[in-house]
């Protein structure tokens, strides 16, 4: 019988496909000290084992799969190790409706499960502090922008252990201001 090899998904909530493989058994049932669900059920050799945030907390969970024997044939187990990576999450936030009057505008991301986050947008205006700051961010328009009908500002994680980056899009609608 055979667990199958240790994983490390990119995204770490997403369900896994289990591959487990057994001989000469009456029955497999997979066991975790995690705090996810197997699906179907924990007695299906193939079963989908889905984290919760605790396993990404935790770093990841141990499963155990024992076969039970039939006949002469004893039990056998067998063990893997999932690394249910930090879940990466960016949130640029609501979008907005503001005068097109060349103010500062406000910009309040939160990155989570990773060190942290870039800003970029479809303008040419500037970022204060930089494009890296998160709640603290003020993007400051430039003259072109004041002409578009909607900026879009990107968020996207950065320190992504060597994992895919994951976005998130906020816009902004200009609305001229009363002469």
């Amino acid at each position: 019988m055979n667990a199958g090899a240790d994983l490390l998904p990119c995204d770490g909530l997403s369900p896994i496909q289990l591959n487990g493989t057994a001989q000469n058994d009456s029955l497999v049932q997979w066991v975790t000290d995690g705090t996810g669900s197997l699906s179907p059920n924990a007695n299906t050799l193939n079963a989908t084992y889905v984290p919760t945030a605790t396993d990404s907390i935790a770093g990841g969970v141990h499963l155990i799969l024992t076969a039970y024997g039939t006949g002469t044939c004893g039990n056998a187990s067998d063990a893997l190790f999932i690394g249910v990576g930090p879940t990466r999450i960016a949130n640029a936030g609501t979008d907005l409706n503001v005068c097109a009057d060349g103010s500062p505008v406000q910009l309040a991301g939160n990155i989570t499960g990773v060190s942290g986050g870039t800003w970029s947008t479809n303008g040419t205006g500037t970022f204060v502090p930089d494009a890296n700051a998160l709640n603290t961010q003020l993007h400051v328009p430039s003259a072109p922008d004041l002409v578009f009908q909607q900026l879009s500002f990107v968020l996207t994680t950065t320190g992504n252990m060597g994992r895919p980056r994951t976005t998130t899009r906020w816009r902004y609608t200009s609305t001229s201001h009363p002469r």
